[in-house]
């Protein structure tokens, strides 16, 4: 006789980090027309969008398309997916903290920040350390 498939459901921790997660991608990664036009020299952009996107800020880049990539594993329960999680978001944070120093900080790197200690935040949760454990 077959078993019986049994699903379980993703914590609200979870699914609430995977948009946080989704949202954070997308900012920063649309942040990055004004930059783009920047160096293809389009213009026709206010400054003040200029100095929002660090020249530097091309490095986080690849963390946040990982982190994009990565919202799709989220139902797995795989260990692997939330260490990586922690240490993309460390990377955003880091960046993040970096832009915001100095003696002209890059108000861009504010959303980044907020939702990267979100995203951290919502991962710490007890349900969200037991989905991810198996």
């Amino acid at each position: 006789m077959a078993e019986a498939y049994v699903t379980r459901q993703i914590p609200q921790e979870v699914r609430t980090a995977r948009l946080l997660t989704r949202v954070q991608a997308a900012i920063g990664l649309l942040g990055f027309i004004p930059l783009i036009s920047f160096i293809v020299d389009i213009g026709g952009l206010p400054l003040w969008l200029y100095l929002l996107l660090p020249p530097s800020s091309i490095l986080i880049l690849v963390p946040l398309g990982l982190l994009a990539g990565l919202t799709t594993r989220y139902g797995s329960c795989k260990r692997w997916v939330r260490i990586t999680v922690f240490t993309l978001e460390g990377i955003v944070i880091l960046f993040s903290l970096l832009f915001l120093r100095g003696p002209n900080p890059y108000l861009g790197a504010l959303p980044g920040l907020a939702l990267g200690i979100a995203v951290v935040f919502w991962f710490t949760r007890p349900a969200a350390r037991s989905w991810f454990s198996g």
